[in-house]
């Protein structure tokens, strides 16, 4: 009889007999005698038999969903788990549903040859901007400006550029480039008309503003003036309306909205002009600080020519029933793509002596412009404990959910990150700011500016600039005629 097993199945019942002593010397056995494959493909079985990948093993369809809530950045961290892992972060669906999550401004063209690297380049920025660590940085010298008369009429930045009222013209500074232009604006203290230059294409043109609106100290026409490409919006006070207006026609619109919004998006592609409002329990509007509001209402009005003037109008909901609001930090935090304010829930205590209100939520609401969805979106973050912006700080919202402020203390001035996503608040290492900055003044002697790559601080006579794009900086950086400085070169 024939005491060796015949078949694999025989081999596998013999070693079932086996003591438990025994199967563990004939493992030690077989694993010494495995190729280097076998190894391998061992391991694989023995992981697998142990471990069951729910991700893995989702549909693309819900994976894509679970990516919504993962930081372009993470995804790429989380491609190092498994080789599975690695090929499904690195789909056009997951990438897709991360960047759409966390840039409502912004398309990703997953079709497009080049996205992979454009959607590298923003993880990589993000990170960057979430930690305070810019790629390098840049000095504008001898540019003369009283920043503590800055506001939202005299200054404004987009996408790399800044320009700002000096004496009778207007300066443009490239960021990137270093490039300064200068337009000459005759008779600019009479608010009648709105010169508007293309400085890529040369073209210029004029928006004729009715006349009965020019008396700015009164009121009648607000800070509520936007550009977005080619298109010009005017919202008039007086008439309670917005006057629409692009270079390329040379024509206006003129669009009744009734009561002035505390913000308004223009989006020149899309052709829509969408106007926000605060209403309480009783439909009334609401504008001061301290009021309750029971919810954010918004009103998307055409301003294409070619169709008729429709309108559509959308709410969003509040985390509680009726908060109290406070529109002080909108003022504060100037960016034309998303507006930011902050919302707090209060309740009465049950006892008669005790007659203030008890704070039990505090709430900051981002309302961003969806490029995507070609409306708006809001998100509540709940108030960080240190993130108080007070009067001795400027902030700006370098992306959604991210906020960039100027704090001073008894020993220096610091940049201080808040990342409401995370709930966290850090000073920001690679933005080193020496002390006084301020200058012991009530009034703010700088203005602050940003956008997802660039973080600068306008002073007396320079303009500092950080930048957190490091393809940018492989091109050349920024400021190249001026004073730079690589922070790669100054850390190796």
């Amino acid at each position: 009889m024939d005491q060796y097993p015949s078949s694999s199945v025989d081999v596998i019942d013999a070693f079932r007999a086996l003591t438990a002593e025994a199967r563990r010397n004939v493992c030690r056995t077989l694993v010494a005698e495995f190729s280097h494959a076998e190894c391998h493909e061992v391991w694989d079985l023995i992981f697998n038999r142990f471990h069951f990948d729910v991700l893995e093993n989702l549909p693309l369809e819900l994976s894509a969903r679970v990516a919504g809530y993962l930081e372009p950045s993470e995804t790429f961290r989380l491609r190092q788990v498994s080789r599975r892992w690695n090929e499904l972060f690195s789909t056009p669906a997951i990438c897709g549903s991360s960047f759409r999550s966390f840039n409502s401004h912004q398309i990703l063209n997953t079709s497009a040859a080049e996205w992979k690297q454009s959607y590298s380049r923003y993880a990589k920025c993000q990170l960057a901007l979430r930690t305070g660590r810019p790629a390098g940085e840049a000095l504008y010298s001898d540019i003369s400006s009283d920043w503590s008369q800055c506001n939202d009429n005299t200054i404004s930045y987009s996408d790399g550029m800044i320009a700002w009222a000096k004496n009778q013209v207007i300066l443009l500074l490239c960021l990137r480039s270093g490039r300064a232009r200068y337009f000459n604006t005759a008779n600019r203290q009479v608010v009648v008309s709105c010169q508007v230059w293309n400085h890529k294409s040369g073209k210029e043109g004029m928006l004729r503003l009715p006349s009965a609106n020019y008396k700015v100290s009164l009121g009648y026409i607000r800070h509520n003036f936007l550009v977005d490409e080619d298109t010009i919006a005017v919202y008039l006070a007086g008439s309670q309306s917005i006057i629409v207006w692009d270079l390329q026609t040379e024509t206006s619109r003129q669009i009744y909205i009734g009561a002035e919004p505390f913000h308004i998006f223009l989006d020149a592609k899309g052709k829509t002009l969408t106007v926000m409002r605060l209403e309480d329990a009783h439909e009334n509007l609401v504008y001061r600080h301290g009021d309750h509001i029971s919810q954010i209402v918004g009103v998307t009005y055409s301003i294409d020519r070619n169709s008729r003037s429709d309108q559509r109008s959308f709410s969003f909901p509040l985390p509680n029933s009726v908060m109290s609001v406070d529109l002080r930090l909108h003022s504060c935090l100037n960016n034309i793509k998303s507006c930011c304010f902050r919302l707090s829930t209060t309740i009465s205590h049950d006892k008669k002596d005790d007659a203030q209100p008890l704070a039990v939520g505090e709430f900051i609401t981002f309302i961003s412009y969806s490029n995507i969805l070609n409306r708006p979106v809001a998100r509540f973050y709940p108030e960080i404990p240190c993130g108080e912006m007070d009067k001795r700080c400027l902030a700006t919202v370098m992306s959604e959910g991210l906020v960039y402020y100027l704090a001073e203390n008894d020993t220096d001035s610091s940049a201080i990150v808040l990342d409401y996503r995370r709930g966290e608040a850090i000073q920001a290492p690679g933005i080193n700011l020496a002390s006084g900055v301020f200058g012991g003044n009530s009034q703010y002697p700088c203005y602050c500016f940003g956008d997802t790559f660039i973080y600068g601080i306008g002073l007396s006579d320079v303009v500092r600039v950080w930048c957190f794009d490091e393809d940018v900086m492989a091109g050349g950086g920024i400021g190249r005629h001026e004073i730079f400085r690589d922070r790669r070169d100054l850390e190796s």
